[in-house]
């Protein structure tokens, strides 16, 4: 019997013994890894910036996410990511909340805001070399050997690429240019077609595929700049030069740059962290400097 129960204060000895190590280890979890996820910054809180990819996918995440890294390092335990959006996909991350901001155009936020609650938080300040441009519009153009069009009205009846019928600079600019020379698109030009990208449509007009296009304002600029065009294979139709301080090509009047905006869900007080990092952005910051801008305002 006394050895039975020797056995039994053992083996009762050694299940207190593993209940205290499961405990420790508890406590390790419970106190240590939090403190150990908090010492190497990893961030509680995800926070999503839809982006309207004007000129694709791949561009809008090269272009906007070093601001994306920038407000992560300036705002303390958030995480942002940019959502790039095609134009039909914008309203719909709006209506659904699956973004918290939005850098969108002008047009754009003007008819989301009374619906789903947007609010401009900052507005973007493009660059021209070191030359602030706060304002946009759209530049009509064709290829520079097409003699046979020099005017809007040699567009009747010839084929035409703009971006998307929600697109400020790659089309609404530009039709309301058309409209005040008494020339309805959609039942005066010979094919309206709309593709997209801004890059499609100037590629279409520079392989023939188009007569004529329209963009915003800085892509032809922008894109000659990468190489992938040269300036002088195109000719602007209905410039205008009559635009002090705007350096870009331009055949439309002018609107305010892209807003930053921010939707209903999102906090104050992050919404007050946003606005300060984005207004305190240097010029010099390589989240200016990728998507060439001033900073915001």
């Amino acid at each position: 019997m006394r050895k039975v129960i020797l056995h039994l204060r053992s083996f009762y000895s050694q299940c207190l013994q593993h209940l205290l190590c499961l405990l420790a280890i508890n406590l390790i979890f419970v106190f240590l890894v939090p403190s150990l996820i908090s010492a190497n910054n990893i961030p509680s809180t995800t926070v999503k910036i839809g982006v309207l990819a004007k000129r694709g996918h791949d561009q809008a995440f090269k272009k906007w996410g070093p601001t994306a890294e920038y407000l992560s390092k300036k705002i303390h335990d958030t995480h942002f990511e940019i959502v790039p959006l095609d134009f039909e996909a914008v309203r719909l991350a709006a209506m659904s909340r699956r973004i918290d901001f939005l850098i969108t155009n002008s047009s754009y936020y003007v008819t989301l805001k009374p619906d789903h609650g947007l609010s401009r938080i900052a507005t973007l300040i493009n660059l021209h070399e070191d030359t602030p441009q706060p304002l946009y519009g759209g530049v009509i153009f064709t290829r520079a050997n097409r003699a046979d069009i020099n005017t809007l009205n040699d567009l009747i009846d010839k084929s035409f690429y703009a971006v998307d019928r929600e697109s400020l600079g790659g089309w609404l600019a530009a039709w309301r240019e058309f409209y005040a020379q008494k020339i309805h698109p959609e039942k005066d030009l010979g094919l309206l077609k709309f593709s997209g990208t801004h890059d499609a449509v100037v590629m279409a007009v520079l392989k023939g595929e188009a007569d004529a296009g329209t963009v915003r304002t800085d892509t032809l600029e922008r894109m000659a700049a990468e190489g992938k065009i040269a300036l002088a294979d195109f000719k602007v139709l209905n410039r205008q030069t009559q635009r002090s301080g705007f350096e870009y090509l331009i055949s439309t009047r002018l609107y305010p740059e892209w807003p930053f905006s921010v939707l209903p869900q999102v906090p104050t007080g992050l919404v007050k962290d946003v606005t300060t990092a984005l207004l305190s952005m240097p010029a010099s910051s390589t989240a200016a400097g990728d998507v060439n801008i001033g900073g915001w305002d």
